[in-house]
């Protein structure tokens, strides 16, 4: 079995991180792979995290927001 321990409070929830959390989910086909949210898991390490086939977080500890894509749209030529 993996286990894995995450103290994160974030970071960019990238294509990479993405990439990251496909790769343990298809694992979990494997054998299992279960997180432990050590104090936090947020953002990209919930990500992570919540890719595990089982997640456990401690009475105090904090998960959840994963990071978001954001679009701009250039509307100047419209202004």
């Amino acid at each position: 079995a993996i286990l894995l321990d995450v103290n994160s409070p974030g970071g960019e929830a990238s294509d990479s991180a993405f990439a990251l959390a496909a790769l343990i989910r298809e694992i979990r086909g494997i054998k299992p792979v279960w997180a432990v949210a050590d104090e936090m898991a947020l953002s990209a390490g919930y990500l992570l995290a919540s890719s595990a086939s089982r997640l456990m977080v401690p009475a105090l500890g904090y998960v959840g927001s994963v990071g978001v894509y954001a679009l701009h749209l250039d509307q100047s030529g419209f202004d």
